[in-house]
């Protein structure tokens, strides 16, 4: 399959597991969001309101993915070409898309209510110009456009705190817990979860983004010691990573309330340093492991979806409304329903994948620009 060719990051930091890992991050999403409207894509399960385990996921894998070619490259890579080529690669990694997915929410939203007089209606979401702005402005997000803002927020705070685990802390693990654990809180102190009106800020989503960073130190130094060529580490990493994923499971709100641990009042989508621990494990075992976890994630199929999962992430919700307010709903069963969406929706997200995201990221400017690479933003 040609689209297992990676062609939107660099290949000398390909992790085939993690591809797989963004595939379930965007299967999460996908069956909360169908479960809220009773499209049980598995019968009898409702994942409604999981969604922010696998947006927890995605933030976690760009945190590692982005932090470690920091590690390993050292000084040289907080050179101002390499810093440059950094953020114009997270600009056309993520922008081009965003960019049509919103025009299509003005176009539509405009259509829709000068045409059928639908008054905010629009996909995937109205928009009027005035929002349309701030959105593209990373001021707002609606919908899932709300993860957006947070994740390009931490690509500015991303290389600071790769230059303290480099230049301050030199790579060393202990000391990298205690100033991820620190500045966590620290974070907390200030911003009290408690008082927050709305946690859709990266604020609150740090402790996730941190953990990211710091897994990406803790890879870096088991690269440097082969610890992989040891069985018992690997065997305990295996488990440990199975047990993470089942209870990452279990915090699905409705799999809480099932077993009668709602009345406890945990709200999951506010436990973001557990959910930072057990993604830890489940990413570490799924790259170091050689158990279960690794084979599952490394199959072709599961990586496919792990490549168009951004367009996946952001067209599914317009698929959702589609297939709901279609006359199909009237005939056939939620569970037909539900994997109509699913592949229709990674149908559609390969087109956008092909036509946007792949030719998108072959954009660059920078590396036609002579800069001595040893140049450092702070001389």
């Amino acid at each position: 399959m040609a689209i297992l060719a990676r062609t939107l990051s660099n290949k000398a930091f390909q992790i085939d597991a993690l591809d797989g890992l963004r595939g379930l991050a965007v299967i999460i999403v996908i069956f909360a969001h169908t479960g809220n409207i009773d499209f049980h894509i598995i019968p009898f399960i409702n994942f409604s309101g999981s969604g922010h385990g696998g947006v927890f996921l995605f933030f976690m894998l760009s945190a590692f993915l982005l932090t470690y070619p920091f590690l390993y490259q050292g000084s040289e890579a907080f050179s101002f070409k390499k810093l440059a080529i950094y953020f114009e690669r997270r600009f056309f990694r993520i922008y081009p898309l965003y960019f049509l997915y919103l025009t299509a929410a003005l176009v539509s939203t405009h259509i829709l209510s000068a045409n059928f007089f639908m008054v905010d209606k629009g996909l995937p979401f109205s928009l009027d110009f005035t929002e349309y702005i701030d959105h593209l402005r990373m001021n707002s997000g609606k919908e899932v456009a709300w993860s957006i803002p947070v994740e390009f927020a931490y690509y500015f705070i991303l290389p600071a705190v790769a230059a303290v685990f480099v230049f301050v802390l030199n790579l060393n693990r202990t000391l990298s817990l205690a100033f991820v654990m620190a500045t966590i809180i620290l974070i907390r102190s200030v911003w009290p979860l408690s008082e927050a009106v709305s946690i859709r800020s990266v604020i609150y989503h740090l402790p996730i983004f941190l953990g990211g960073s710091l897994l990406a130190v803790f890879h870096h130094h088991w690269l440097r010691h082969n610890l992989d060529s040891h069985q018992r580490l690997t065997r305990g990493l295996d488990i440990s990573g199975i047990i993470s994923l089942m209870l990452i499971f279990m915090l699905s709100p409705k799999i809480l309330s099932s077993v009668g641990l709602d009345s406890w009042g945990i709200a999951p989508h506010r436990q973001f340093l557990l959910f930072a621990i057990l993604w830890a494990v489940v990413i570490f075992a799924s790259i170091h492991g050689n158990g279960i976890l690794r084979f599952i994630f490394e199959w072709k199929g599961l990586r496919y979806l792990g490549f168009v999962s951004f367009s996946a992430y952001l067209l599914h919700g317009a698929v959702i409304k589609i297939i709901h307010h279609s006359p199909l709903i009237k005939i056939m069963p939620g569970s037909v329903l539900g994997w109509m969406v699913l592949i229709s929706t990674f149908f559609f997200s390969w087109i956008t994948y092909s036509l946007i995201e792949r030719p998108a990221s072959k954009i660059s400017f920078i590396r036609r620009i002579k800069l001595p690479l040893s140049v450092k933003p702070w001389t």
